[in-house]
């Protein structure tokens, strides 16, 4: 039967099987003991069903997702960049975004994970020299699901950002720090042959990032940058209540991801009214990202494991259709852009507008 198995069912029976050996040795709650013993005794169908909902898979998403809005939070910022460009001759500028990602992450023998998000921002900036200066704040709220289990995460984000841009003869330059702490509530329902119980769990941490964009004209309409990106994220340690033992705690996790990769942008070219542009690049990832994380059942402490989670991706495709207004001291847009990857699709639509002064 084990041969039929997915990924994340042989990961979980692996994890089992350390525990059982550690009942072996006399150790464990009670409660512990008495789930297994209800475990082992189960038949083939609920067993199945069993390591699949025990794996725990969906926690070690969280760092997967951290980076997946990082993702979705690196273009729009990005742009607002760009959009300093649009309004020659002022001296600064406010501006204001409401953005819709959604995503979607498969891989064979994994979780199927569904996100969704909505994220506000806003920023100021001012000319200094030849470049300009600003910061911004943004807010997220999140929203994950997942397929074949009933796992679910809500999580929220509040961060913020310092950025520059750069206008030189031939070259342009810009790019941003940010910052965030995100605080996720997430529920599970733990099922070990003889009925289900609810297992919850609160997990908090922060995402640091640093984004850097290196271009120039090629013509009126096209340009040519490169984009260098490194994320850090790091999760505190939380551990699921429950009466069962089965829930998981986990240690503290940290992942990092650093990409590189080329963009080519076209733009209308107009000075005013109406204007449109489109973006196309890669970004290659330069580093092996973990996405799995050190864990262990709450009835057995002790006994540390690792629980997989989905594989990172070596790389993504990015695209961007966008189009604007532009007024004398103002720019309205609407955007969309999206990533796509060998397990991974994830799309956004952003308006906004920035007011030059």
């Amino acid at each position: 039967m084990l041969s039929a198995y997915s990924a994340t069912q042989w990961n979980s029976a692996g994890n089992l099987e350390v525990a059982f050996q550690a009942l072996d040795r006399g150790q464990g709650t009670t409660a512990f003991r008495q789930s297994a013993g209800i475990l082992q005794q189960t038949d083939a169908v609920a067993a199945e069903r069993a390591l699949m909902v025990l794996s725990g898979q969906s926690q070690t998403t969280l760092k997967d997702v951290a980076l997946e809005t990082a993702d979705a939070l690196q273009p729009l910022l990005n742009e607002r960049l760009h959009d300093t460009a649009q309004l020659p001759g002022d001296s600064g500028g406010l501006w204001f975004m409401f953005a819709s990602p959604d995503g979607r992450k498969r891989a064979d023998g994994f979780l199927a994970t569904d996100l969704q998000s909505t994220v506000w921002a806003a920023g100021a900036d001012r000319i200094f020299g030849n470049g300009r200066l600003g910061a911004a704040v943004f807010a997220a709220d999140d929203r994950i699901d997942y397929q074949a289990v009933d796992d679910r995460i809500r999580g929220d984000r509040r961060g913020m950002a310092v950025y520059a841009r750069h206008e030189g003869e031939v070259w342009y330059s810009q790019g941003f720090l940010s910052w965030a702490r995100f605080d996720s509530d997430a529920s599970r329902s733990i099922f070990f042959g003889e009925g289900s119980q609810l297992a919850q769990s609160r997990s908090q941490g922060n995402i640091r990032g640093m984004s850097l964009e290196m271009g120039r004209a090629l013509n009126e309409r096209f340009s040519l940058a490169v984009l260098a990106n490194a994320d850090w994220v790091d999760i505190d340690a939380y551990q699921e209540s429950g009466s069962s033992g089965l829930e998981l705690g986990f240690t503290g996790n940290s992942v990092s991801r650093y990409v590189l990769g080329p963009e080519l942008r076209f733009n209308s070219g107009a000075k005013a009214g109406w204007q449109w542009n489109a973006v196309l690049g890669y970004r290659q990832v330069l580093n092996s990202v973990d996405t799995g994380m050190r864990g262990y059942y709450t009835g057995l402490p002790g006994e540390l494991f690792t629980v997989d989670g989905m594989p990172y991706p070596d790389g993504f495709m990015h695209w961007a259709l966008g189009m604007g207004y532009r007024s004398t001291n103002a720019y309205w847009y609407l955007r969309a852009n999206g990533q796509h990857s060998d397990n991974t699709d994830s799309h956004a639509l952003s308006t906004g507008v920035r007011i030059g002064f």
